[in-house]
């Protein structure tokens, strides 16, 4: 009787360990993420005078917490909710109407039309992109198609 119950325990803690081991990993979709935002006003590094898109970059340091719309957002779907909430302006404009695709560790951003101005905001729109997809994504490279 001891055989038979020491036999019938070991065999469920072995369905239960290698029943743990089986199963899908959860899909994360926070509620929230964390975005990068800069310190100071993009004007500054980026108007009609300058456009200092590297120093504006260096500016792009503090953490923000955003809370995501839905649950069990795609890939594609992220990488643009963390794109609109860290630009502003005719930027995010702009970059609303686009689709990403993420490559290989690269995510493809597809080319923008111009307008009157697009030198400016692309000066503090380019870092504000980059610095959040290579923050929150750990890709390797963000290529302007």
């Amino acid at each position: 009787m001891n055989i038979r119950l020491t036999l019938c325990f070991t065999a469920l803690a072995s369905l239960i360990i290698l029943g743990a081991g089986c199963q899908k990993a959860p899909v994360v979709n926070p509620d929230t993420t964390t975005i990068m935002v800069s310190t100071e006003d993009a004007n500054k590094y980026c108007n009609g005078a300058d456009l200092d898109s590297k120093g504006y970059r260096k500016t792009i340091t503090q953490e923000k917490t955003i809370e995501l719309a839905a649950a069990n957002l795609t890939q594609a779907e992220l990488i643009k909710t963390i794109v609109l909430a860290a630009t502003t302006g005719n930027c995010r404009s702009a970059l609303q109407e686009l689709n990403f695709e993420m490559r290989d560790g690269t995510i493809h951003i597809p080319p923008i039309e111009g307008w009157a101005g697009v030198s400016i905001a692309m000066c503090s729109c380019r870092p504000q992109v980059e610095m959040n997809l290579l923050y929150s994504f750990g890709v390797r490279e963000v290529i302007w198609d």
